[in-house]
């Protein structure tokens, strides 16, 4: 007899529901799924009609032996880099036994979640409330872990929650609080703050802050003694929710120009935040003729350039590519991107507010080595090809073995995107043949 009645029919006239009748050979199984203790009793019947069974077997199911437990031991169990975290738990131990023992065992998948700062008034049930989703649709119950580097830089507090076959989730979250350092640049070939022109783009429940935050010359955001950010008329205007009990969207474009680039975002906010990211389809490339047949090359012949076209059903969003979650060093080819901010109060009361927005394009390190290259004692050097493109060679490492041809350095006369050019000299700086291992680092 539940504490609190469903109401899905009426119970019998003393007060209990009727749930089935279960052969003697077989049993039944039901998913309880209500905020309350059942109360059960089991009799056996007669096969004479009419006849009543007065005695009853009684058990109660408290709440607590059903309800999904929070997951133990959360914690982060590697670390790859400044950005990459992995993550994992357990089950708890039980009073009763019914998960660690196996008695009861429909956790289905784990909902996680993520904030930007702290618990909420040191309440994680009211946290979670205020969190975003990190996985659509959850880990599967089989993974206790997950790896991601779905995070900006900024401390976060990451939740996770079990759910059993009816969607019953645990009560409260378990909860770990992680700082994530910036993604570092390699080779960053272009940036741009949105902040620094006017925050160009979309609004959705958003719009520019009244408010300014003071900035010092170092960058730093002036704050008071309890770190609460000091405020004026002057400064850097923010992107500031209208209705704080509403999601927020902030929607803009960029072009990029070069291709396989990576992207990586940083992000000053007061609100809990997440990017997403889509090419635009439907764009049209048009060759066409620059400057009305009147510029040419030195051989005379016409320059040409590619240009992209996009029609406003494009530009808006309604033609765009799939709309992913955005992560650090994803590789872009030659198109113009839509990204979509999504930004929640902190608290559920505080209005939201996107301080700045920054996006760069940048390459990845690309390292060659050769080793035992030949270098011949011709004074112009031996020009040694590269077998990996390279859009820019940054430096150049040789050591240089020895042979007994007297070389006692080895020169760097020139580097290209497709070959370095070295010479071998002896304690008379004359060219001779030598034997060299190189790294060559570009992008």
């Amino acid at each position: 007899m539940p504490t609190i009645i469903p109401g899905v029919k009426e119970p019998d006239i003393d007060g209990w529901y009727f749930l089935t009748e279960i052969p003697l050979t077989g049993y039944y199984t039901i998913a309880f799924h209500a905020p309350g203790d059942w109360q059960l009793r089991v009799a056996f019947t007669s096969a004479i009609f009419g006849e009543t069974p007065s005695d009853y077997i009684y058990d109660t199911v408290e709440r607590d032996e059903i309800v999904p437990p929070v997951p133990g031991n959360f914690t982060v169990v590697q670390n790859i880099n400044s950005q990459s975290k992995r993550f994992s738990w357990q089950l708890p131990l039980s009073t009763y036994g019914s998960w660690d023992q196996g008695v009861v065992s429909d956790v289905v998948s784990y909902q996680v979640r993520f904030k930007q700062g702290g618990l909420i008034d040191g309440d994680a049930a009211l946290t979670w409330e205020n969190g975003l989703d990190l996985f659509s649709g959850g880990v599967p119950a089989t993974q206790q872990w997950f790896e991601t580097s779905l995070f900006d830089s900024d401390e976060w507090t990451v939740m996770i929650k079990a759910v059993d076959a009816t969607k019953w989730p645990s009560d409260t979250p378990a909860f770990i609080l992680v700082n994530i350092g910036n993604a570092p640049l390699s080779n960053a070939v272009y940036d741009e703050c949105l902040n620094t022109s006017t925050w160009p783009g979309t609004y959705v429940n958003a719009a520019l802050s009244a408010i300014y935050t003071i900035i010092t010359q170092d960058d730093n955001y002036l704050i008071t003694q309890d770190s609460n950010l000091i405020i004026g008329d002057i400064g850097t205007p923010g992107l500031q929710q209208i209705d704080p009990t509403l999601d927020s969207f902030y929607i803009w474009n960029f072009d990029n120009n070069f291709f396989e680039s990576s992207i990586l975002i940083t992000t000053t906010a007061q609100a809990t935040y997440q990017h997403s990211i889509a090419a635009l389809s439907g764009a049209d490339t048009s060759i066409f003729q620059e400057n009305n047949d009147e510029v040419w090359q030195e051989n005379d012949d016409a320059i040409y350039a590619e240009q992209r076209t996009y029609g406003a059903g494009t530009l808006s969003g309604q033609s765009s590519g799939i709309l992913h979650p955005y992560a650090p060093y994803e590789q872009l080819i030659e198109d113009v991107y839509q990204v979509q901010t999504l930004f929640r109060s902190p608290d559920g009361v505080t209005a939201g507010t996107i301080d700045s927005l920054c996006f760069f394009l940048d390459y990845a390190d690309l390292i060659e080595s050769q080793n035992d290259v030949v270098i011949s004692s011709s004074g112009a050097g031996t020009a040694v090809p590269l077998a990996k493109t390279f859009r820019a060679v940054k430096s150049v490492q040789i050591t240089l073995q020895s042979t007994g041809s007297g070389a006692i350095s080895a020169i760097v006369l020139a580097k290209t995107t497709s070959s370095v050019t070295i010479k071998c000299v002896n304690t008379s700086g004359t060219a001779v043949s030598g034997l060299i291992d190189m790294t060559v680092v570009g992008y």
